[in-house]
């Protein structure tokens, strides 16, 4: 017997292990329960902390180790009028030991897996989720907050739709994998995560905000940031959300394409379509009203702009306004489409014009400044311009610029009227040194001299070809004390037509030359067109078409001395204009001159860009 009691020991040692390990298996092992005041419980926590309503129709799971946890299957999440918020996926929650020993269950920690969450907006503007928000906000200003709420949110494998009622409009964002976490009632909150939207993967993240405070009309501390390949933004200040909402701060934003970023996030932006890669950064304001950036700075391409912008909201669509001034300054991007409206071989495009997508989303109304800007080969200094956008509008004006060292102006018009556009345009230009004009573009000039002009166009059809075939306007041009390089008018009258002179090294100078159009119906007819110089007079007839893009010109020369008049004729398309002798003709030196019986043309001559015949 007296041996009997260390094996006793020893037994009750062993059965004590055993009894251990199992209840740790136990614990450990999740186990599938069905009570009904288990579920009951959690569903009381969410509707007095959130106003939400808890339904499960799969399999419950519970264990105690490493952290008491419990897991739904097929859950949904609801207001109590029955509008859903959170659909199917299994809900796992974490509650501490302490309630748990005291009879309660209280979730701390809640993840969603493998849920719809659904996002609907009505035509007042309102979603179900305003239900929890003011629910939360009742308990936060309520005479005892809960200590009971929710201190961390994990959503994995989740996907959510929004549908707007007012614009019908339905987006989703898949792959849901974020994380909130909100530790003390009154302290900051944290958020951070990914989701994919159209095949992009986006990255989240928010610090330093405190809802508490939000939720009770104060202002809390905010950094908000994303990103993802099409571009980034950063949001870093103070918000406050009460009766007075207003947000201040500053903020960076970048993309490598807005042309490509709009389309992504399904919104639209004045000329947006025409923009590459830009960067803005700058402190900025919002509240009711609108937006402001009072100091701001945008990276367009290679160039940098500072200014102001504002946008105002209310209206039918969002003003943006601004003024922007910068050293550099390249706008080839924005003639793009002109560029466009002649097709490879040079003809003018049939294709359907339609300025919608560039007047889509906002307003604008912008003013901008450079030292030097260029605009595909022009080149121009001291500029000033704006920029109008309306729905289906666009009106460009042109103050100021120094332009081959004199004074341009202008303005481009550009309307939507049903299927066709409705073009306008005019300028003027004053004290235009034309051989400085074509030194600036790296060309030499066959022509010197001050200019002096102006010119309206007016056009309307659906495409660039039906515009320049239905175009009608006026143009002039006054050229003073110049110069024609390669072309020696007085050679051609003292020389017989059949011979005419080689043109190698020949100058015309000349006191004033100047034409006027008149444009009817894409056709430019010579109204009055002169040429004089000291012992020297030419005459312009003939015509130029738009539509085709051709030429047929003579210039009629009558010298002072005893040879009689000579003619030259300039045709052909605009990108290969012959010069040709048309011969010796006679003349009525009784009044203005005009051609008679020509001559057969002699061999071609070249003059400038013009080709032999």
């Amino acid at each position: 017997m007296i041996r009997a009691k260390p094996m006793t020991r020893r037994a009750l040692s062993i059965l004590a292990a055993l009894a251990g390990l199992g209840a740790l298996a136990m614990a450990v092992v999740p186990w599938t329960t069905s009570s009904a005041p288990l579920r009951a419980a959690i569903a009381k926590q969410l509707r007095e902390t959130y106003a939400i309503e808890l339904t499960v129709t799969g399999r419950s799971t519970i264990a105690l180790l490493p952290v008491p946890r419990l897991k739904l299957e097929d859950v949904a999440l609801a207001t109590a009028e029955g509008a859903p918020l959170v659909r199917g996926g299994h809900l796992r929650g974490e509650f501490s030991v302490l309630s748990l020993l005291t009879g309660r269950i209280e979730l701390s920690d809640l993840s969603l897996h493998g849920s719809r969450i659904d996002v609907d907006v009505d035509a007042r503007g309102h979603t179900a989720w305003t239900t929890p928000i003011d629910r939360v906000r009742a308990n936060i200003v309520g005479p005892a907050p809960p200590s009971r709420h929710v201190r961390r949110l994990t959503i994995t494998g989740s996907y959510l739709v929004f549908r707007d009622e007012r614009t019908s409009t339905e987006m989703v964002l898949r792959d849901i994998n974020v994380t909130a976490n909100w530790p003390d009632l009154e302290g900051a909150a944290s958020f951070a995560g990914s989701f994919n939207w159209l095949g992009e993967v986006v990255d989240i993240a928010m610090t330093g905000v405190r809802p508490s405070a939000l939720l009770a009309g104060h202002a809390s501390p905010f950094v908000v940031q994303a990103s993802a390949a099409p571009g980034r933004v950063r949001l870093s200040g103070d918000a406050n959300l009460g009766d007075d909402p207003r947000i201040v701060g500053r903020a960076a934003f970048g993309t490598r394409s807005l042309r490509d970023l709009l389309p992504w996030i399904g919104l639209g932006a004045p000329l947006g379509g025409l923009t590459g890669a830009l960067s803005v950064e700058g402190d900025f304001s919002v509240d009711g009203r609108g937006a402001s950036w009072p100091a701001i700075r945008l990276t367009l391409g290679g160039d940098r702009l500072e200014g102001a912008l504002a946008v105002r909201f209310g209206g039918h669509r969002p003003l943006t306004t601004g003024t922007l001034a910068a050293e550099h300054l390249d706008l080839s991007d924005f003639l793009a489409p002109f560029a466009q409206a002649r097709t490879a071989v040079g003809s003018w495009n049939s294709e359907p014009l339609d300025i919608g997508p560039l007047t889509g989303g906002s307003d604008l109304d912008l003013r901008v400044s450079a030292a030097s800007a260029r605009a595909g080969w022009l080149r121009l200094e001291d500029v000033a311009a704006n920029v109008m956008v309306r729905s289906g509008r666009i009106d460009a004006s042109l103050g100021r610029a120094t332009l081959g060292n004199g004074v341009a102006k202008g303005r481009l018009s550009l309307t939507a009227v049903g299927a066709d556009l409705d073009l306008r345009a005019q300028g003027s230009f004053d004290r235009l040194d034309i051989a400085a004009l074509f030194g600036n573009l790296g060309q030499s000039s066959r022509i010197t001299g001050a200019a002096q002009g102006g010119f309206v166009l007016e056009g309307i059809g659906g495409s660039a070809a039906e515009i320049a075939r239905r175009s009608h306007g006026r143009a002039t041009l006054a050229v003073r004390s110049g110069e024609m390089v390669g072309l020696g008018l007085h050679e051609w009258v003292r020389r017989s037509a059949r011979q005419p002179p080689d043109g190698r090294g020949a100058r015309t100078p000349f006191d004033q030359a100047q034409v006027s159009l008149n444009i009817n119906s894409g056709i430019a007819e010579i109204a009055d067109g002169s040429l004089t110089t000291s012992n020297l007079r030419a005459a312009l007839q003939g015509r130029a078409s738009l539509a085709d893009q051709t030429i047929a010109i003579t210039v009629l020369l009558d010298g002072a001395g005893d040879p009689p008049p000579a003619a030259i004729e300039i045709s052909g398309p605009w990108d290969d204009v012959k010069v040709a002798p048309v011969g010796r003709m006679l003349i009525q030196r009784s009044g203005g001159m005009h051609p008679s019986q020509p001559i057969e043309p002699a061999r071609a001559w070249f003059w400038g860009g013009a080709s032999a015949q």
